[in-house]
């Protein structure tokens, strides 16, 4: 097919390309207006050793004691991978969820080791004063679930998570980006379904 074929085929759909970048456009700016700000928390979290576990060995006791935090460092990490710490995070907070996708669910809070002893949960949410309230409850759920499953034979928990205030920052979305960007996608997507429709009525 011949470049003069091209611009007459496109010149014949230039109206429906208009119009469906313009409804793709208003689209993606409704989408990043209603989106434009988001509100990135991140909270703290620090492995206190409040009761070292026995051992004969004194000499490599502060090495066990590093090697136990960081497992216990990993296993709290993963708590935020389930969806029941994820539900008692939401409740304690007194904010509705819902679970439409497990995968999606499981992934809201995103976890950084920082250190043996250490590591940083992140999420994202629309409102501030709904975001204090997970990162509050988030370190307050952590707190106790640590307390009641690291005992040692006593019954004694050996390891403590220390939760720092949620430090809550605003991320604002460019909607002028957007909305060039989706009534360029937009443009895209027409061209290719005039091409599309020529193709299969030939």
């Amino acid at each position: 097919m011949e470049l003069k074929e091209h611009i007459k085929i496109l010149k014949s759909a230039k109206w429906f390309i208009i119009i469906f970048a313009l409804l793709v456009g208003v689209g993606s700016f409704y989408i990043g207006y209603t989106r434009s700000t988001n509100y990135k928390t991140v909270v703290s979290f620090d492995v206190l050793m409040v009761n070292r576990a026995a051992t004969s060995d004194y000499q490599y006791g502060t090495y066990y004691d590093l090697k136990g935090a960081e497992m216990f460092v990993q296993t709290a990490t993963s708590w935020l991978r389930t969806p029941a710490v994820i539900e008692a995070i939401y409740k304690d907070a007194g904010i509705g969820y819902e679970i439409d996708n497990i995968d999606r669910f499981t992934n809201r809070f995103k976890t950084t080791l920082d250190s043996a002893q250490s590591f940083t949960a992140t999420f994202n949410d629309l409102s501030e004063v709904n975001a204090r309230k997970v990162g509050v409850s988030l370190g307050k759920v952590l707190s106790a679930k640590a307390l009641e499953t690291n005992k040692d034979t006593e019954n004694k928990s050996l390891f403590e998570l220390k939760a720092s205030e949620p430090v809550v920052a605003v991320s604002q979305l460019n909607i002028y980006f957007v909305t060039i960007l989706g009534a360029i996608v937009g443009i895209v997507i027409a061209i290719i379904l005039v091409y599309l429709k020529k193709y299969f009525t030939e």
